[in-house]
């Protein structure tokens, strides 16, 4: 019998977004996430040997970050690249369903007690309603969007 691997357990999330305090902000208001660390700024220019530009590609110049904690300890990196910018469009596929389209990251999954309520605070936060609620095994599922066009799925616990 083959040897089965390892089962990796998830350590984190990065999210690419224009401003990462307004971001932090809202995960923290809306999902109840926790600032693990303050907001730190990198800047190849002035100190090229941080853990964050290490690993990032040299094309990276600087980059704000800020790290959140959620309550089954998986983090959330939010990461606003200054140089070089975001590129804005990918703004256009946001909103019309295109940018599944596109492959790679999709969606993160937020569990929570209340779709419904959740939704509408999502809603209230300035996020936007991508689908309708489903239910499979149980479980209600439905997707929102958070103000950057990232894809958050709400679920039930089972």
């Amino acid at each position: 019998m083959a040897k089965r691997a390892f089962n990796h357990p998830v350590n984190h999330i990065g999210l690419a977004v224009p401003d990462v305090e307004v971001a932090q902000k809202w995960y923290m208001d809306v999902f109840g996430f926790r600032q693990l660390r303050s907001i730190s700024f990198e800047d190849r220019d002035a100190n090229e040997d941080t853990a964050a530009l290490n690993i990032l590609p040299p094309v990276v110049r600087k980059v704000k970050l800020a790290y959140l904690g959620t309550g089954n300890s998986v983090g959330i990196e939010l990461f606003e690249f200054i140089d070089p910018k975001i590129d804005p469009r990918r703004e256009t596929h946001i909103g019309n369903g295109q940018h599944i389209m596109l492959g790679g990251f999709f969606h993160f999954a937020i569990t929570t007690p209340d779709i419904e309520a959740m939704r509408r605070k999502v809603l209230e936060y300035w996020g936007k309603a991508v689908g309708g609620v489903g239910t499979l095994d149980g479980e209600e599922g439905t997707y929102v969007q958070d103000p950057w066009g990232n894809i958050v799925e709400l679920i039930t616990p089972c």
